[in-house]
């Protein structure tokens, strides 16, 4: 797992359940009831209306479903259902070209052929639980991973990733394959409660807004936190304004810096930066503040003393963004006084 994974996976957990706690046990197995109970009910309506139709259907069970031309394998306990299509909050029409699913158990491996029309394309997931999964799926673009469409914690809510491919290509396989462990790893002991999830996962291709819709304003950055003290920031709209620069006194004690956006591909942009003669290592991603505790995810840079430090950098973002703006803001913390130099 790399720096920034690990950064991705402190956001991701920002909102995500409270630590363990006594109830846990029970509050699981409640909530299992209550899904299997909903799975009846669900199962009992689907089945009827397809004998109703002269359809056979096998209750419990998602078939995979493919664009003509595509393949892929049965599925086996689904999770969450996916639309056929919809209209995301900033305009930007879905539809939905193939689905299928990872269990708890059988295959772990399932491959999609959808076709490339020119249009952007999302991978949509979507997972049976909350939390940590140790069958967490990697995404492939034919046989290489993707470094756009890389799934984070198990959640009931979908989401939506990029999938960058090669437009000259009629179609593309896409692989998602949970064989390897995912968030979790070999000795890592955080991991120790994670079990095996139901994943649905999906293809979409998108049609951009015919407008663009104007981002929420970013919640601003909080004035210390934890031993650091913000020294400043800067903001704007992307892809309007792709340049950052901030200007901050340094004191010999370490610069560390943190991204906020807002918008539906907020969490699509990449920064990359250099404070003075520095260059932190690799690149960072952006987070997502709405409501709840402030999701730090910061990167810590060595500066030297009674300098004024110049900082710059980069905005990025993984696939298409026509006619949907993200509006984003950087903030440069230093070291207090206090504990933690």
């Amino acid at each position: 797992m790399t720096v920034q994974d690990l950064r991705d996976l402190l956001r991701e957990r920002a909102d995500g359940p409270p630590p363990a706690n006594p109830a846990r046990l029970a509050q699981v197995r409640a909530r299992v009831s209550r899904t299997r109970r909903r799975r009846r009910i669900t199962t009992g309506v689907a089945v009827a209306a397809a004998v109703a139709a002269g359809a056979a259907v096998l209750p419990g069970a998602l078939p995979d479903t493919v664009t003509p031309g595509g393949r892929t394998t049965a599925a086996t306990a689904p999770g969450p259902e996916l639309p056929e299509s919809f209209t995301a909050p900033d305009g930007a029409a879905y539809r939905r070209l193939a689905v299928t699913s990872i269990g708890r158990s059988g295959e772990q491996k399932k491959t999609l052929t959808v076709p490339v029309t020119g249009r952007p394309l999302d991978v949509a997931v979507a997972c049976d639980g909350e939390g940590r999964a140790d069958n967490t799926p990697m995404v492939y673009v034919g046989r290489a991973p993707s470094p756009s469409a890389r799934i984070g914690a198990c959640s009931s809510r979908m989401e939506l990733l990029p999938l960058v491919v090669s437009q000259g290509d009629g179609q593309v396989e896409v692989t998602f394959d949970a064989t390897r462990s995912g968030v979790c790893g070999p000795g890592m002991t955080a991991c120790d409660e994670a079990v095996p999830a139901a994943w649905t996962l999906g293809v979409y291709e998108w049609t951009p807004p015919a407008e663009p819709a104007d981002p929420a304003p970013v919640k601003e950055f909080p004035a210390r936190f934890e031993g650091w003290k913000l020294a400043g920031s800067t903001s704007g709209v992307w892809p309007r304004d792709s340049v950052v620069r901030l200007e901050i006194e340094g004191h010999g004690r370490k610069v560390a810096l943190d991204q906020l956006c807002s918008g539906e591909l907020a969490r699509r942009m990449r920064f990359t930066y250099r404070v003075g003669d520095e260059e932190p290592a690799g690149g960072a991603s952006c987070g997502v503040w709405e409501s709840g505790a402030y999701p730090a995810a910061l990167t810590e840079v060595e500066v030297p003393e009674g300098e004024r430090l110049v900082i710059t950098g980069e905005v990025a973002a993984w696939g298409e963004t026509t006619n949907r703006p993200v509006r984003w803001s950087v903030g440069a913390y230093t070291r207090t006084g206090g504990s933690g130099e």
